[in-house]
């Protein structure tokens, strides 16, 4: 998992798509819909340098399970893939969409969802010392 240090490695939504705690403020729920009998979130990195965007994340770690208020867990699946989408003349940066999926059900808000990786990483001299 990439994370920066300090930082927590989930993301909380609420079922009006708002983001509770986020280690990013690149990272947002963009849109969530219906598909047969599951829901698909739309996840964004957004405002990403060439070097982000270059790289491709898998934002949210479908290995692990979500989890809603109460404690309950649920699958947390893939879907398509990573689309990463270039700036365009009236965005600042790249955006990269990951679609998942979960059951189309009723939950206990906010939902928190374990990060696989996201945008961040250091541009200046960093020294380690090796004994």
């Amino acid at each position: 998992m990439t994370t920066r240090s300090g930082y927590s490695s989930s993301m909380k939504y609420t079922d009006t798509g708002e983001v509770i705690s986020s280690p990013s403020d690149k990272l947002a729920l963009e849109r969530v819909f219906p598909r047969d009998d599951m829901l698909v979130l739309s996840v964004i990195a957004d405002g990403l340098d060439e070097y982000e965007a270059y790289n491709g994340y898998s934002i949210l770690d479908d290995n692990k399970m979500v989890k809603d208020a109460s404690g309950a867990s649920f699958k947390l699946f893939s879907n398509h893939g990573v689309a990463i989408q270039t700036s365009s003349s009236n965005r600042e940066g790249a955006l990269m969409r990951n679609y998942y999926e979960i059951p189309d059900q009723k939950y206990v808000q906010p939902l928190t969802f374990q990060l696989r990786e996201y945008p961040g990483y250091e541009l200046k001299p960093i020294e380690v010392v090796i004994k």
